[in-house]
């Protein structure tokens, strides 16, 4: 199930924040970010992540969400914040699909992987980056992104 291991650095980001329904509040983020961005005319030279903080099964209506747009020569405005997002060890996880499929694949890491690799404890919060997300040529069910998990340090025996 897991991909990969990867070291992320600390990166100032370009972060909108959002509390609502879990349904609508990622789309309005990834709508307002790439408004701001093509405006700018850097679009495509960003990379991006999201942060969703509560589990929509327990919060449907007042999820708090957070969207990054990694791009360098941008200044916030409006609604749009500069922030520092925390660098660390991640277990990687690709997926490829529509955003509800994305869901129960999160899911899964939880009831399948994080149940059964206990040395891999989680220290943050899981975080997705977009990788297909502002292309027109790529339809919903092929949208790409990685999944994320922040794990402990490994450490030598």
């Amino acid at each position: 199930m897991i991909d990969n291991y990867v070291t992320l650095p600390r990166q100032t980001v370009l972060s909108i924040n959002k509390v609502g329904d879990y349904d609508v509040i990622g789309q309005e983020a990834k709508n307002e970010m790439g408004a701001f961005l093509e405006c700018t005319g850097k679009l495509g030279e960003a990379k991006f992540y999201s942060i969703s903080y509560d589990d929509p099964r327990e919060r449907p209506n007042n999820c708090r969400f957070e969207f990054y747009a990694v791009i360098s020569g941008v200044l916030p405005q409006g609604g749009i914040q500069e922030k520092q997002l925390d660098g660390g060890r991640f277990a990687l996880f690709h997926h490829k699909g529509s955003v509800a499929d994305l869901k129960n694949f999160i899911y899964g890491i939880f009831a399948n992987w994080h149940v059964t690799n206990p040395n891999d404890a989680i220290v943050g919060t899981i975080r997705l980056q977009h990788k297909s997300l502002y292309s027109e040529a790529v339809s919903k069910e092929e949208l790409e992104t990685d999944i994320l998990v922040p794990v402990k340090e490994a450490t030598s025996v």
